[in-house]
């Protein structure tokens, strides 16, 4: 069944309708005369069916004889379709076109996707495939995936392992990292804890070697506060790589500075610019300018269907023009600037110590605003330094 009515649409069909006059003869007359008709089926009066396109001057010749009307409802099949739409020659031609694309790019990589990568970002492991030719747009045939995998190993550290596997149009490609191996702390060497810095010393403690220091006890910069020198009952000497944490209360002052005669950028223009990509092939739609006020940035827009990535992309480029001014703050202004200044370098420092005080002395000259904060601090001191012995 579904065969004839595939031969049916190649050939083309009319649905009619055929009313008045002798409905029996005109039955009669569709067998004999060897009309190729079906679906005949009477309602209220009027007969329905459909017939073969070729076959309707014979169906009107038939229905004349039995003094029947013939009317067309609709045509359907392939010689209505190309006869509608014959002078469109665009829409012809871009079906034969289609299907060569698809034919020639069915043995192409179309899309790329990573598993296993957790450090690594994409992105790297993409230019790690540019750099051993493969992207999306390359034929299948040219993948060597034994070569590209030995290749990507031996000039990437950070990967034991990787598998290519081609997927229909999409390349899988598989890694496992390598196992970061940290750095051992060198406690081979022997060594003294001393201070760094002068402070009043308010913790103490000593994991390897001997304790030399006392607590709330003022020290200077190259004290010694953990020996690394052990003497035993018996007097002997051995040396180890002291161990241990030293606090102490210390002072610090910090200076900033803000100028109020400065000079600023102000935008001046903006422009987006889109280029299409295909394949890794970039179409540039103008030249950009090589003006040093103008700050080039780059986004990509890529195209994915069902999560995947597909080798078409559209990247917008944007273009900000600058201009120098040189102006002048205002003493709010320039106060502004400073706290903010003050801020971000306190904020960083209360990250390693504990800020005990905090007193700030402001000063407004002509051309600046200027701070001097004096900290109180409870902060680490305890460095190591190398025993020399012979």
């Amino acid at each position: 069944m579904l065969i004839i009515r595939l031969i049916n649409c190649l050939y083309g069909y009319i649905l009619f309708t055929a009313s008045g006059g002798f409905p029996e003869r005109f039955v009669n007359l569709l067998s004999r005369m060897s009309i190729k008709a079906w679906d005949i089926r009477p309602h209220k009066g009027v007969i329905h069916g459909k017939c073969r396109a070729r076959d309707y001057k014979k169906l009107c010749r038939a229905a004349k004889k039995s003094g029947m009307s013939i009317q067309i409802k609709k045509k359907k099949g392939l010689p209505f379709f190309i006869k509608k739409y014959r002078k469109r020659l665009g829409f012809f031609l871009s079906v034969p076109m289609f299907l060569i694309f698809i034919f020639v790019m069915s043995g192409r990589i179309w899309s790329i996707n990573f598993s296993g990568n957790e450090r690594l970002s994409e992105e790297y492991l993409r230019q790690l495939l540019r750099e051993n030719g493969i992207s999306e747009g390359i034929k299948q045939s040219d993948i060597t995936a034994s070569d590209t995998e030995s290749a990507i190993l031996s000039s990437c550290d950070e990967l034991s392992w990787i598998a290519l596997n081609i997927d229909g149009s999409v390349l899988n490609v598989e890694v496992r990292e390598s196992i970061e191996s940290l750095d051992p702390l060198d406690y081979t060497h022997p060594c003294h804890i001393v201070a760094s810095k002068d402070g009043f010393l308010k913790t103490l403690e000593t994991y390897e070697g001997t304790k030399i220091a006392k607590i709330n006890s003022a020290v200077t910069k190259g004290q010694l506060l953990i020996s690394g020198v052990i003497e035993a009952k018996d007097k002997s000497i051995t040396f180890c790589h002291a161990k241990g944490y030293a606090a102490a209360e210390t002072t610090d002052q910090l200076s900033f500075e803000v100028k109020k005669r400065r000079n600023l950028l102000f935008i001046s223009d903006y422009e987006f610019r889109a280029s299409p990509e295909i394949f890794n092939i970039i179409i540039p739609l103008g030249l950009l300018p090589s003006d040093e006020n103008v700050v080039i940035s780059n986004s990509e827009y890529r195209l994915t269907v069902n999560g995947r990535r597909l080798p078409v992309a559209c990247h917008k480029t944007s273009l900000i023009s600058f201009q120098k001014r040189s102006v002048t703050l205002s003493d709010k202004e320039a106060l502004l600037l400073l706290m903010s200044a003050m801020h971000e370098k306190l904020y960083s420092l209360s990250k390693s110590c504990e800020i005990l005080d905090c007193r700030t002395v402001l000063s407004n000259t002509k051309d600046s605003f200027k701070a001097t904060v004096n900290l109180k601090l409870v902060e680490s001191i305890g460095i190591e330094s190398e025993i020399l012995t012979d």
